[in-house]
């Protein structure tokens, strides 16, 4: 009996948080895409876990089917973001927040690319640092090369 107590008394301590819908990829979803009631359901997940994004945000790189919709995988509708620029992920300052101006520095030849924060870096539990700028077409490609090979670092403008 007393191993009966202290093993419910073990359980009630430790017991996993509650679970919370979060929100998931029912289809591929391509970058730029709204995601919307047809492509993504809500799945019971514990609490915690991760922060998701929300319907009407625009996802800013593709995301499969079954994958988890993260905060850092969207953007809000209506981000101010020039309808010819590419968003491109990268790893960010801790610090830089959606819709904040940034500079690209590729440093290979030290050119500098003005860019646009249109996703932060998640504060999940398995956060990688990335999150992703805006650039011009321009120079989309080879800050997308750079980003892929490490060879970027990222400024974000203060105030």
């Amino acid at each position: 009996m007393a191993i009966l107590i202290a093993a419910t008394a073990v359980w009630v301590e430790f017991r996993p948080d509650a679970s919370v819908d979060r929100l998931f990829a029912t289809t591929e979803i391509a970058a730029g895409e709204t995601l919307d009631t047809g492509n993504t359901e809500l799945r019971p997940m514990p609490a915690g876990l991760f922060e998701d994004g929300s319907v009407g945000s625009s996802a800013v790189h593709h995301i499969e089917a079954g994958d988890p919709i993260l905060n850092s995988s969207v953007t809000e509708t209506g981000d101010e973001v020039p309808t010819d620029w590419w968003i491109v992920e990268l790893v960010l300052p801790a610090d830089a927040r959606r819709g904040q101006t940034a500079r690209v520095v590729l440093l290979d030849s030290g050119d500098v690319v003005e860019a646009l924060v249109t996703s932060a870096i998640s504060d999940d539990a398995f956060g990688t640092g990335m999150g992703s700028v805006a650039v011009g077409r321009d120079r989309a490609a080879e800050v997308a090369a750079a980003a892929a090979s490490g060879r970027v670092a990222v400024m974000i403008k203060s105030g």
